[in-house]
């Protein structure tokens, strides 16, 4: 499947290298890279191959419909001059774009946007968020979840092994010990975010720092070396499990970075409008809608920027024009 996709997206770039394209044929490939996170990942290995083999520049931003024809022309020969059509049957682009390039494998995934539920070999169910990717290891004496990326929700069932072992999830930061609960864990770069929903669990940072105990309706974060106070859990913090982001006087920025999560194009805001302030109940399995809705909400107006090389389109909220 992926080596379909890279040729395709290779035939895209092909097209972007021609003199005849058209704001339909952008909004096409927008179309296509915006199908899943698969489309997504070979267009970007078709440009960083690109990018490789003739030098060129990582992000070139093209605004199409405001431009004519002929300024939309330059610009494009003028990125893209030298630039041969990629080789879309082999060669080159299998073995740099694909091999090299992907990502570690784990047992159980999630794309961006999606959500998945299953259950363990305890009886235990785990319902990953978006973008997540888990281990488990299941032994004699213990029950680890190996959460490498985003976000899980655990329900623990009673374990019906004659010794008892605990349950526990593991990150880059820690240990999260459960302790007959439902809690959510959060990974991120430099901490792991904790919320407890029933029962209790304990937090042991991987180097030595204090443990924690968090009760039902608390939530924490953890680095390394030490666990932040805990505070009182949000209403609707588990929402994103029914496909809806809960949100209490929140500002814009924060909005969009939490829609960001569960999409495969840029969020922004201007500077101007990023620390407006939002409530309210957003889809999370249609982020049109919610931009949409957040549109209704706050005087701002929603834009669609396109770019040829780069990361994914951008979609950006902007002062209300009067």
């Amino acid at each position: 499947m992926k080596r379909i996709l890279l040729k395709e997206a290779a035939q895209w770039y092909a097209e972007f290298c021609s003199d005849d394209i058209c704001r339909n044929d952008l909004e096409a490939w927008q179309q296509w890279v915006s199908q899943s996170e698969e489309h997504a990942w070979a267009w970007r290995q078709v440009e960083q191959l690109q990018g490789r083999l003739q030098g060129m520049p990582g992000r070139v931003s093209v605004a199409v419909w405001q431009q004519s024809e002929s300024e939309r022309v330059l610009q494009r020969r003028r990125f893209l001059k030298g630039a041969g059509v990629l080789a879309i049957s082999g060669g080159a682009l299998t073995a740099a774009g694909y091999s090299a390039l992907t990502s570690p494998a784990y047992q159980h995934t999630t794309r961006t946007g999606e959500r998945r539920s299953l259950t363990l070999e305890d009886g235990s169910n785990l319902v990953l968020n978006t973008a997540s990717a888990i281990d488990t290891v299941f032994s004699a004496t213990e029950r680890l979840i190996v959460l490498g990326e985003g976000e899980i929700l655990v329900t623990t069932a009673p374990d019906s092994a004659p010794l008892h072992r605990p349950l526990s999830v593991m990150t880059a930061h820690g240990k999260v010990r459960a302790l007959g609960t439902r809690f959510m864990v959060r990974v991120g770069n430099k901490e792991t975010h904790v919320t407890v929903l029933e029962h209790d669990v304990e937090i042991t940072p991987k180097n030595g720092g204090q443990r924690q105990l968090l009760t039902a309706g608390e939530t924490a974060s953890f680095s390394n070396t030490k666990c932040l106070p805990a505070q009182p859990l949000q209403p609707g913090a588990d929402a994103w499990c029914n496909g809806m982001l809960i949100v209490h006087n929140w500002p814009l920025s924060q909005v969009l970075d939490e829609l960001s999560r569960y999409s495969v194009q840029r969020l922004r805001a201007d500077s101007g409008i990023r620390q407006l302030r939002l409530s309210g109940a957003f889809p999370l399995d249609n982020i049109a809608m919610a931009l949409q809705a957040i549109a209704t909400s706050v005087p701002v107006d929603i834009e669609y920027r396109w770019q040829l090389l780069g990361p994914l389109a951008e979609t950006r909220l902007v002062v209300r024009k009067a």
